[in-house]
């Protein structure tokens, strides 16, 4: 936090913006005619009326809304971007930004589907570095993880 004082809210605002974009621009996707999200409630036609994003998820089951489709492929991308960089910590459920100081799950990462999915979009959207905190904390793993296997392997055997 101290190198970060001398720095403006502006300033931070748009390093971030620069940090970020570089990776973001990498892959773009289109799905609906229009290369804007949509923010006016697609259940009414011609109307100006804005929705929220739950109440579009609440209503994709009835309109197949492309272009929120979009937005959370983008926001799923913007997500590993600003959770996962060389150097940091692996994703995980809870992410960085919990608001809570027990958090679910203790906010640990968890060797499962849950934390492969935060690196799914990684490959084809060409984000490769983003991975690096996952092989790491394999990496990682695997020292106890061989200690582990030398010990229970022997009795599981023995049990056969």
């Amino acid at each position: 936090m101290d190198s970060v004082k001398r720095f403006s809210y502006g300033d931070l605002y748009a390093r971030h913006i620069d940090d970020y974009q570089a990776l973001f621009h990498r892959v773009s996707l289109q799905l609906s005619k229009s290369s804007k999200n949509v923010t006016v409630n697609p259940l009414r036609e011609n109307t100006d009326e804005t929705i929220s994003t739950a109440q579009r998820v609440k209503s994709f089951k009835i309109n197949e809304d492309p272009s929120l489709v979009e937005l959370l492929f983008q926001y799923g991308r913007y997500l590993l971007i600003s959770c996962s960089r060389p150097g940091t910590q692996v994703a995980n459920l809870q992410g960085i930004w919990n608001k809570d100081i027990e958090p679910a799950w203790d906010g640990a990462q968890h060797l499962n589907i849950n934390l492969q999915m935060n690196y799914w979009p990684s490959l084809p959207c060409n984000l490769n570095e983003c991975q690096e905190p996952l092989f790491d904390y394999i990496s990682s793993l695997s020292i106890n993880g061989k200690k582990t296997a030398e010990v229970r392997l022997p009795f599981c055997f023995a049990l056969v």
